[in-house]
């Protein structure tokens, strides 16, 4: 999901083509059907008065198939010679050829790429772990090299449009800050991380169809930590029984007893505590002795999570994250440089 100003009233939405529609014999021809298609979209649209116009690109206008367009000059906008050279060069020479689904809603853009489904996010040191130097480098390099290579070709339908490069948001724009240094995608990875029966409603139904949603935000500061807020909403069941009325094959009408489950919204509010992780030079020890003590007994009711240099644990007046964090350095990964 990607927001810019650039194009704000534009929508479309395009899909990529059955595998091998343009990568195997009869692309050619295949292409030459969809300018006519355009062309014949076009005049039906003069015709009936509507505001579909092809592009002068019609090679590139088929292969991108977005006609479901609400604004042709917003369109033009985005999508200049540059980026349909750009997009030209996905098609033809991506490894991943075109596999992207791309949704415009005004200003949000969503991109769902097939390499994307395959993407390794698990950064834990512990996938390295080997008896071998030699394949821990190895591992190492491959993972990495796969990671920005998913990374790159997923973001590349945005980075292909030059005009998204050259907007900056209002934000950046009138300068405006926040009191608040992590957004709530990275505090909420880390309250997934950590037991969820830490955060579930205590009325809440204990059924496999009931799911507990965390969602966080900012609460306060406390020194070099923040202090997140978890909203944790689920339901609670009420079982009921209605007497409905069914006419039999005899003609007489009997009452049927029906049991149906009324699921109630229930929340629950807890308190966490989140702080990134130093990862240069020797804190690459303190690293791995958190990702030992996460999985120690010492974290059996797992209050405690680390993933993607951040680590939280449930907030408690008593014992602050930063006193946890020494704790762990000095039993699991040797002592704690400032």
């Amino acid at each position: 999901m990607y927001g810019n100003h650039a194009a704000p009233n534009l929508t479309f939405h395009r899909k990529p083509p059955e595998k091998g529609f343009f990568n195997f014999g009869g692309a050619k021809s295949k292409i030459a059907k969809g300018i006519a298609s355009l062309r014949q979209k076009s005049q039906d649209s003069l015709e009936n008065g509507g505001g579909f116009q092809a592009l002068a690109n019609e090679e590139f206008d088929a292969q991108f198939n977005a006609l479901d367009r609400n604004n042709e000059v917003e369109f033009r906008v985005l999508f200049t010679a540059l980026a349909q050279n750009n997009y030209k060069d996905i098609f033809e020479n991506s490894p991943y050829g075109d596999d992207f689904i791309f949704n415009k809603e005004c200003k949000i853009n969503e991109i769902k790429a097939d390499n994307s489904q395959n993407w390794d996010f698990d950064t834990s040191p512990s996938q390295y772990y080997d008896f071998s130097f030699q394949k821990i480098k190895e591992k190492f390099i491959n993972y990495n090299c796969s990671y920005f290579d998913h990374m790159y070709f997923s973001f590349l339908p945005i980075l292909a449009i030059p005009v998204y490069q050259q907007m900056a948001s209002n934000d950046y724009i009138y300068g405006k800050s926040y009191n608040f240094k992590y957004n709530d995608y990275i505090t909420e990875m880390l309250a997934n991380k950590m037991g969820l029966n830490l955060f579930v409603p205590p009325d809440a139904a204990q059924r496999n169809n009931v799911k507990t949603i965390l969602k966080t935000s900012h609460h306060k500061n406390e020194g070099d930590s923040e202090v997140i807020k978890v909203d944790a909403y689920s339901y609670r069941a009420i079982e009921h029984v209605d007497q409905v009325p069914v006419r039999a094959g005899n003609g007489r009408t009997y009452y049927v007893p029906v049991r149906w489950d009324e699921y109630v919204p229930v929340t629950k509010q807890e308190l966490i505590e989140v702080s990134e992780i130093k990862s240069a030079g020797e804190d690459f020890n303190h690293i791995k002795g958190l990702d030992q003590y996460q999985k120690s007994d010492n974290n059996r009711d797992r209050s405690f999570a680390y993933d993607h240099f951040m680590a939280g644990k449930l907030y408690r007046q008593n014992q602050s994250l930063d006193d946890l964090l020494n704790t762990i350095y000095k039993e699991f990964g040797g002592t704690q440089n400032g």
